[in-house]
């Protein structure tokens, strides 16, 4: 009991806000590696995860949140893991006093909100973040809070939907919160928080922080995820032994999962040394040595071991109808290969399986737009901000890029100003605006 607690008050200890900075519109094709930006994290970390924590946590691959080396693809980014250290019943105390502080600022912000109407906001709020309408979902989760409805969810819920946006302050202060409603015993929802506020501090850029919330949690509960997240941070920092070493446990733990190889390459591939990464790529292929089985995941190690011939061979015996992802990996293959109009093909007939998917929307996009079709891009840009569900923020730096390159400097003012408005994190936008305003005068 006394190491449970212990442990909840080193997961709920305030931290100290720190900056952001994202990427440039020209570099598109490295920007996988940081995301679509927290809509990654959600979707790697997602699904019964969001309704049901309150309940369960069904995080996939740590590289989801923060890696990957296809244009524009939100497809890989490694959840990173949250809880800072800072220890003692002192500073559980003041915390404990903060957050009742935050509980009446919410609630006198709100009207009153009854028991039951909270309850069905926080239904709601769960709702609405697997639909990936998140500022809906951030007002329900603050209705739920000013009816002290399930604190610790509530607020949960409202700093998923905080990360999404890319307001990553406040989402640690929302998950500070929630760890501060905890139980005296830890139990899966305050371990799934600190992994969802880790992925907010690596993306402040605060990775001490982030490096010290997975220490704590390799001491209560070392599992696959602990060590890829941690080795990102590593890989992140440049001290490429330590990234190595907790790589090598999360393999050593799930030897026979192709995805967490590839995701590691990601990983490292991000940091500049995906020359390691290739080790870990050969080690995938050494899985299984029937050339009839699993054909969809060695075309994916292929592809990314720059062997597109390999890649398409695996992938076009694959069976697409059992996972559209055979498609995906093809469209991609055979963009690399050179015939970025049947890719756009098969990136359509992806779609036709998941238009809900922005990335992909995004990778036809920049495909279009580097083919010199800037009004194509554009148009595409559009179609997938009516229709897609997540990597909004992506599309809408596009569409910006996509007037500058028409030479409407205006409308790209214009879109950058409201892009400002719903990301005010993005300092390399806010640098972008001031040229902006130079060329729309």
């Amino acid at each position: 009991m006394r190491k449970q607690a212990v442990l909840i008050a080193l997961l709920a200890a305030a931290l100290v806000p720190g900056g952001c900075a994202k990427k440039n519109t020209e570099s598109q094709e490295q920007a996988a590696a940081t995301k679509n930006e927290a809509a990654a994290d959600i979707s790697g970390q997602t699904g019964a995860d969001i309704s049901g924590q309150t309940g369960q946590d069904t995080q996939s691959t740590g590289a989801d949140n923060q890696t990957g080396t296809e244009t524009q693809s939100s497809g890989a980014d490694t959840q990173s893991t949250a809880a800072d250290s800072q220890t003692g019943t002192d500073t559980q105390n003041t915390e404990a006093g903060s957050q009742a502080g935050t509980d009446n600022t919410v609630a006198a912000s709100v009207a009153t909100v009854s028991a039951e109407d909270a309850a069905a906001a926080l239904t709601q709020g769960n709702t609405l973040l697997t639909q990936g309408e998140y500022e809906s979902a951030a007002t329900a989760f603050n209705q739920a809070i000013a009816g002290k409805a399930d604190l610790e969810a509530a607020y949960r819920g409202l700093g998923i939907a905080r990360l999404a946006m890319g307001e990553y302050e406040d989402a640690i202060t929302a998950f500070d919160a929630a760890l501060a409603n905890a139980g005296a015993d830890a139990q899966e929802m305050e371990y799934d928080i600190s992994y969802y506020k880790a992925s907010a501090l690596v993306r402040l850029d605060r990775l001490n922080d982030a490096l010290d919330v997975y220490n704590n949690l390799e001491a209560y509960k070392p599992e696959v995820k602990t060590y890829t997240g941690r080795g990102a941070v590593y890989a992140r920092m440049g001290n490429l032994d330590m990234a190595r070493a907790d790589f090598d446990k999360a393999v050593s733990m799930d030897s026979k999962n192709y995805e967490r190889y590839m995701e590691i390459y990601q990983v490292l591939a991000a940091a500049g040394r995906a020359d390691v990464g290739q080790e870990y790529l050969k080690k995938a292929l050494d899985i299984d040595k029937d050339k009839n089985k699993n054909r969809l995941e060695k075309g994916k190690v292929y592809y990314y071991m720059e062997q597109y011939d390999k890649a398409k061979t695996e992938l076009e015996q694959a069976d697409s109808s059992q996972n559209p992802e055979v498609t995906l990996f093809l469209a991609k293959t055979y963009e690399a290969l050179g015939d970025p109009s049947y890719a756009q093909n098969l990136y359509r007939q992806y779609l036709d399986q998941d238009g809900s998917d922005g990335s992909i929307y995004n990778l036809i996009a920049v495909s279009q737009m580097k083919a010199g079709d800037y009004e194509g891009g554009l148009a595409t840009i559009q179609e997938g901000l009516q229709k897609a569900s997540s990597g909004k923020q992506e599309l809408y730096r596009n569409e910006i890029a996509a007037y500058e390159y028409l030479l409407n400097f205006s409308e790209a003012k214009t879109k950058m100003e409201a892009y400002l408005a719903a990301y005010p994190e993005d300092s390399e936008a806010a640098r972008e605006y001031i040229f902006l305003k130079s060329r729309s005068k």
